[in-house]
């Protein structure tokens, strides 16, 4: 058996400064909404000039944070045998 914990953690990406402008404007148009985004809008070809680290600090989430959705599943050969929330 497993207990498995829903976290909010950071992922932080540092950009360029000659890029710094584009993203502001794109995030404040919505274009960007996600790191994904970002890094499709910003670095389409994969050039690698976007660096990325998903910080360690983490935060325990509610029930209520997490849109009623569960943030604490015990799991027994693969099947959740319990939920503190809606799967």
């Amino acid at each position: 058996m497993r207990v498995d914990f829903r976290v909010l953690t950071w992922e932080q990406v540092e950009i360029p400064e000659e890029h710094e402008a584009k993203v502001l404007e794109l995030l404040a148009s919505g274009e960007i909404k996600n790191s994904d985004d970002l890094y499709e809008l910003i670095d389409p070809e994969g050039e690698g000039f976007l660096t990325c680290d998903v910080l360690q600090e983490t935060e325990q989430l509610s029930v209520f944070d997490n849109g009623e959705c569960s943030t604490i599943e015990v799991i027994q050969e693969c099947e959740i045998i319990w939920q503190n929330g809606e799967s």
